[in-house]
Order: structure tokens, then sequence, then C-alpha cells
């Protein structure tokens, strides 16, 4: 749904959405550029100039669950994390990333940004850890790096001076994990939480 100076509205398959079941939105670009990619349990779905339309090429991801998407600049390019076809990137067509290794069809999270050096950062969170993209080449983080026995669900990166990096970590059952120029620390809920599953990772406005 859309909100106004008219009031609300709400966009259906009629209206050109893939589905009606949105599990994530992303912005890309401003003024008349400006796109929202919803993603559906059917593939994308664009909305530009007023108007829903299919992405193109969009039948390579017909019937895929897209739960997460991120962008990262430098050239643009759009990434869509998948429930069951894996990781994809939009950079004018639409592909497989090459040599991402993640062997993983269940994207969970990605988050985009810029590296150290000012050039595309991505972060994926998958069952199996978390993945790094930066300087044109994947980095793993997995159980076998140090990655804690519990499946990444979301994840958010922040910047620390000078030239350090830090990821939050949000999993399916050991509350928060911390990853600090590879040291890891785990944060459990308090115990007011009837579990230690957490979906969702935001940073806090600064004053």
């Amino acid at each position: 749904s859309r909100r106004d100076a008219q009031g609300w509205r709400t966009f259906r398959k009629g209206d050109g959405l893939a589905s009606e079941q949105i599990f994530c939105l992303l912005e890309v670009g401003k003024g008349p550029a400006r796109q929202i990619w919803a993603g559906t349990e059917n593939g994308i779905s664009l909305f530009e100039q007023g108007v829903w339309r299919p992405l193109a090429a969009a039948e390579k991801l017909a019937g895929a669950h897209v739960q997460t998407l991120a962008v990262t600049e430098g050239p643009t390019k759009v990434w869509i994390g998948t429930q069951n076809r894996g990781l994809w990137c939009w950079d004018g067509t639409l592909h497989p990333p090459e040599d991402h290794g993640l062997q993983e069809s269940n994207i969970r999270s990605l988050w985009g940004g810029q590296d150290r050096q000012g050039g595309p950062l991505l972060a994926v969170a998958s069952a199996l850890g978390l993945s790094i993209w930066e300087g044109g080449q994947w980095r793993r983080i997995w159980r076998e790096q140090g990655f804690p026995t519990s499946p990444a669900r979301s994840v958010l990166h922040m910047a620390l001076p000078p030239s350090r990096r830090l990821f939050w970590i949000g999993t399916e059952g050991r509350g928060l994990l911390r990853y600090t120029d590879s040291s890891w620390r785990r944060f459990p809920l308090p115990p007011a939480f009837q579990d230690h599953r957490v979906q969702a990772v935001l940073p806090r406005a600064q004053p």
C-alpha cells in the first residue's frame, strides 16, 4: 500500500504486481529515475512513474520467493536474495553473480553499502553464515571460519574508525552476534523474550 495526499491506496495483481504477497521493498535511484522494487513470492515487480511492471527477464525468477533486496553503487547493482533460488544480481541484465560460492539456496538477508575505499560492499546472511563481497571478490565467514552454529537471519554493517568494520547478525536461535575484524561475540536476548530468534536489526538514529 502507498499513502499520499489523497490517502492510502492498495496495489494488487491487477495493478501489475507479480503477487500480492510482498516480502521486501527497496528504493533505487532518485528523481525521475526512482524505482521501488518489490520482492514477492513470484519474483520481482518494479514501480516507476506510477505504474507497476515486471522486471525484464522476469521469467528467470518465476516462482522464486524473493525475501531480501539490497543495492550497491559504482556501478549500480541490485542484489536479490531468494528463499529457493539463491542469490541473483541485476546490473542491466538478470543473472546469478559469478564465483560467489555460496552453496546456499536460501538467502536470509542482504546489506549493501560501501567498503573502506568507498567501493561497493555486500553482506549476505544465510544458513551457512556470512559472506562478504568487496573489491570484486567474495570472502566467506562460515562455520569453518568460526561462525557460530546458528543460521543467520538478518545482517547490518556499521563502519568503525579508523578503517574498521562491524557486522551485527541476527540468528535463528542464538540472539545477536557481533563480528568485528575477525572476532565474534554473542549477545543473548533478555529473559523477557520467549526465544532467541532475531528477525531484523536496525541502527539507532543519531541524536
